[in-house]
């Protein structure tokens, strides 16, 4: 309906097509410097590590989780990036059957992506695996 009001100029292009151009290394580089400035993770930090019982993304340790949250992370964590099952996760999270509940797995994960997000990590990281489970994202 916009098109019978603005003309179409040739010049312009969607949205999508124009995020997917190639970045100059100068921009990329530019970027780096100033993620490093303000203390967010740069693109080569982009992983997840675990030390000891310590789960980091880059230098950044990974803090103020639950104990279910810190659990499904360092199980992702260790097998990544293969994904980890469902099944996997029931029986470290709820080692009773009676006790098992989807609903409380899943909103687990939601709360842990939002937990990420909070932090400056994308929740695109913490992925599902349709029918299998959870993965990591490198």
């Amino acid at each position: 309906s916009l098109s019978s009001i603005i003309p179409l100029d040739p010049t312009w292009s969607g949205t999508l097509s124009a995020t997917h151009r190639p970045v100059s290394s100068t921009l990329q580089a530019e970027s780096a410097r100033f993620l490093s400035q303000i203390g967010a993770p740069t693109p080569s930090s982009h992983h997840f590590t675990l030390q000891d019982t310590v789960i980091r993304f880059g230098d950044t340790p990974i803090s103020f989780l639950t104990a279910r949250e810190h659990t499904i992370l360092t199980k992702l964590v260790e097998k990544s990036p293969a994904p980890v099952t469902t099944d996997e996760l029931a029986d470290i999270l709820f080692p009773s059957i009676d006790k098992f509940s989807l609903a409380a797995l899943t909103k687990t994960v939601e709360r842990l992506r939002h937990k990420l997000e909070s932090m400056g990590i994308s929740r695109q990281y913490l992925s599902t695996a349709s029918g299998v489970g959870y993965y990591l994202k490198s």
